[in-house]
């Protein structure tokens, strides 16, 4: 028999189920770089496995939300992986956050904010809301999230010189996808005309999306014809290319559409 000595581990109660406790475990220091992520929910008596499917990354902490008990989050050496049914499965949480080891996360209830620290890299915080919103809808397999609000500005499109970088709006959302796969993104104006469509390629799990918000040229003349009844075009006239010889949607009400086969998911947002 092989016996490996484990250095370093974790432990998480449970704040909802007494006798519910979860450790993580690595041997980094052995040369050993699997996973260990265990939980009991009988004091201790007997332990499961919820190792599932973590890569062999050394894992450095495991923390229950403090608001679900389904979700955890597992910080290992090279990133941090997100549970929505208590370690039965686990998803990458990705962004912004680069592949650097994670060794401690806490969760601020009352923003639902997650702050996460790193070796090396600082710490990182990121809006968790949506995560519980797929709770809610638990068995969804896609779900686009509302953007934020843009505001309108007469200086997208424009060039003012040739060192100057052109300003383009960027669309930024989220999106809750079950597998990885390719789908169709499509923005709607009034009328329910379609401005602008284009293929997406969906991460398995909760990630964040960025567009540029510009009106396809094929769309350009069904938007304007829809745009006339806007408040915004009363006020200030019909919409003109810019600098850079695109056109950018006004001010007013659009919908976001994330389709994929005969799935989809619609979301509103605004330009003010």
């Amino acid at each position: 028999m092989i016996c490996r000595r484990i250095y370093g581990f974790r432990v998480q109660s449970s704040a909802f189920d007494e006798g519910t406790v979860y450790v993580s475990l690595n041997g980094y220091r052995n040369d050993h770089f699997k996973p260990y992520v265990y939980k009991s929910e009988n004091y201790g008596a007997t332990w499961q496995n919820i190792t599932s499917n973590l890569p062999d990354e050394p894992v450095n902490v495991i923390k229950e939300d403090p608001l679900d008990k389904n979700i955890l989050y597992v910080g290992t050496d090279h990133g941090l992986y997100l549970s929505l049914d208590k370690g039965i499965s686990y998803m990458t949480f990705g962004g912004e956050l680069p592949r650097v080891a994670v060794h401690d996360v806490v969760v601020q209830s009352k923003s639902k904010h997650l702050l996460i620290g790193t070796h090396g890299r600082s710490i990182y915080k990121a809006d968790i809301s949506n995560l519980y919103e797929i709770r809610k809808n638990a068995g969804a397999k896609l779900i686009v999230f509302k953007p934020g609000e843009l505001r309108y500005s007469t200086r997208w499109g424009a060039i003012n010189n040739v060192f100057s970088e052109v300003l383009v709006p960027k669309l930024e959302f989220e999106c809750f996808s079950d597998i990885d796969k390719k789908a169709n993104l499509e923005i709607i104006g009034a009328d329910e005309v379609i401005i602008l469509s284009l293929p997406i390629d969906l991460k398995k799990g909760l990630s964040g999306y960025s567009v540029d918000l510009v009106v396809d040229k094929t769309k350009i003349d069904a938007y304007l014809k829809s745009a006339l009844k806007s408040d915004w075009v009363k006020k200030n006239g019909q919409p003109t290319l810019s600098d850079d010889k695109k056109m950018y949607p006004v001010a007013g009400k659009y919908y976001l559409s994330v389709t994929f086969n005969k799935e989809t998911s619609n979301t509103e947002f605004t330009i003010k």
